[in-house]
């Protein structure tokens, strides 16, 4: 939704932007386009193998003056080739993705290299979700640093209102949102939730995950194995979310991925709800001190954040933590603000 709200804010100013996904456009978004949008949503994927060539096409007849690329290959040639038309003043590849990052060695590193060097050049700039990106594609791509800039993930707190109308809370839980993968860490919250069983410690708190994924009934098999499944809830996808985590004891973050910003992380803030992350990614970069924080894969660890909770739940720290992280999420990733920049980065000094 957030793209559609830059679209029109951008239709409105008449800028001439044109947007390419290296995936195919769904059929909701293409539906919610304003009439004469410059937006590039081909049948297909637009930089596809079968589709490049029309898209090819529809830039140079839109010729607009900006392309920025989202959720594509920074280094395929379909996707440079089209930063080099004539009358494209600026480029703008758009990182969102959750890796690390190899290091590479001998012959490897100088191709990375002559690589890194080549889209900084082509681009006008490559911008990356969270200063760890950022990072990432100056040490591990070798992208120049002046071509580089980070512009964060917002939140539109307006749009989470109103009660649920399809659940009925358990009594007091601990909330996981997200994917139901090894890499988002469910493995480890589910064996940590089961040492505060075993020792007693967790009393009538339950554990709900909401979220659908390939390790779904690997993960139920597991909760039955530690025998914590009758306290174990999962409840699938969810659109009630925001609501969920308003209202549990905690929400946690639990990931192993090094994750490109932690939109969960920030809706938990947003929500006022005490919140426990991992240190993965660019995790400890949007919680800042707001929250408690473990070693990424720590059972122990996380157990023990998960006890601190219980045993300050109404204490000064514990509100001043969530008090601290509604007005960050507020005031330092709001919707508005990454809307402001993300417009003067595509317009600020066209033509000039």
């Amino acid at each position: 939704m957030y793209l559609l709200k830059l679209v029109q804010s951008l239709a409105k100013q008449e800028a001439d932007v044109c947007f390419l996904f290296s995936g195919e456009c769904p059929e909701w978004f293409r539906a919610e386009l304003m009439t004469g949008t410059i937006v590039l949503c081909s049948k297909g994927p637009p930089l596809g193998r079968g589709n490049y060539f029309s898209t090819m096409r529809t830039v140079l007849r839109l010729r607009p003056s900006v392309i920025v690329f989202w959720f594509a290959s920074m280094f395929s040639w379909r996707t440079l080739l089209l930063t080099r038309m004539p009358f494209v003043e600026r480029s703008i590849f758009s990182d969102h993705t959750s890796a690390a990052g190899s290091i590479k060695t001998g012959l490897r590193a100088v191709v990375a290299k002559w690589r890194g060097r080549l889209a900084s050049s082509w681009y006008y700039k490559i911008v990356s979700v969270s200063e760890y990106n950022r990072r990432r594609n100056i040490e591990r791509n070798y992208i120049v640093p002046e071509k580089t800039q980070v512009v964060h993930n917002g939140i539109d707190v307006s749009q989470f209102t109103g009660a649920s109308d399809t659940f009925v809370l358990p009594g007091p839980y601990f909330f996981f949102a997200g994917q139901l993968i090894h890499e988002k860490g469910v493995v480890t919250l589910l064996n940590a939730y089961a040492r505060l069983k075993q020792a007693g410690t967790a009393g009538n708190v339950r554990l709900i995950l909401a979220g659908d994924g390939p390790e779904r009934e690997n993960l139920h098999n597991l909760a039955k194995t530690l025998g914590i499944d009758k306290e174990t809830l999962f409840l699938g996808l969810r659109d009630d979310v925001f609501w969920l985590m308003a209202h549990a004891v905690a929400t946690i973050v639990p990931s192993e991925w090094p994750e490109a910003f932690g939109y969960t992380a920030l809706e938990a803030m947003a929500a006022g709800c005490p919140l426990i992350t991992s240190d993965a990614g660019a995790l400890p970069e949007v919680v800042g001190d707001c929250g408690l924080q473990f070693h990424a894969g720590n059972v122990n660890e996380l157990a023990a954040r998960m006890r601190y909770v219980l045993c300050h739940v109404n204490t000064d720290d514990m509100s001043e933590r969530i008090q601290r992280a509604r007005d960050r999420a507020r005031n330092e990733f709001s919707e508005e603000r990454r809307m402001t920049e993300h417009v003067k980065l595509y317009l600020c000094g066209l033509g000039s």
